[in-house]
């Protein structure tokens, strides 16, 4: 189960975005600026961009804005026509996602590859969509293992989706407290879950 006590040791201000969670500056590793966490895949990609400084002296993560990019629900995406078609206009989502935000680092999961790739294409097709999306952006784009994402939250590399959520929900009780106080009408989804996973794992310095 992820931790997060040790944020709570540390005396904050208040949070002035989605959420803000702090920490000693790490040493190595740590990611900064904004960062665009990103869970891909054709039909659903749950996205969160961060921020991440230590302009206070305290390591600060903060979540600024999440979403989701849904393919149309007349689109079935059945053979590879579909797929391509759909992966034409993610790009041009993903493009004007990372324009919009100009984060200085994109990170999304690393789809699985041999054997089972076969039963994932909508993760590879989506990631290679994003890679050549923020290239074209001049953005750094990271990778990170699903299973060291799900490791580092729920303790289980083959965590399923309902399991990172909450896991996240339990370690991060300030989030849900922001969404019922502040933005009731704040949708999260298991994909956004997801990315808000890989994004505070890749920043943490768990980037590969």
């Amino acid at each position: 189960m992820a931790d997060f006590s040790r944020f709570r040791d540390q005396p904050t201000p208040a949070p002035r975005t989605l959420l803000e969670v702090f920490s000693e500056v790490p040493t190595e590793g740590v990611l900064l600026g904004d960062v665009l966490a990103v869970d891909q895949s054709l039909a659903k990609s749950g996205w969160a961009l961060f921020s991440s400084d230590t302009s206070s002296g305290l390591h600060c993560i903060s979540l600024e804005e999440t979403g989701t990019l849904r393919k149309p629900a007349d689109l079935a995406l059945e053979g590879f026509a579909a797929s391509f078609a759909r992966a034409i206009v993610l790009y041009d989502e993903f493009v004007e996602l990372i324009k919009e935000y100009d984060p200085r680092y994109v990170v999304h999961a690393l789809p699985p590859v041999g054997r089972m790739a076969h039963s994932h294409e909508s993760s590879l097709v989506a990631a290679t969509t994003l890679q050549i999306a923020a290239t074209q952006c001049d953005v750094t784009v990271l990778t990170l293992g699903e299973q060291k994402a799900k490791k580092r939250w729920t303790g289980n590399g083959n965590a399923k989706k309902p399991e990172v959520r909450k896991a996240v929900q339990v370690a991060l009780p300030e989030l849900t407290e922001f969404r019922l106080a502040e933005a009731p009408k704040l949708k999260f989804n298991e994909d956004i879950y997801d990315a808000i996973a890989i994004g505070v794992t890749a920043i943490e310095g768990v980037h590969k």
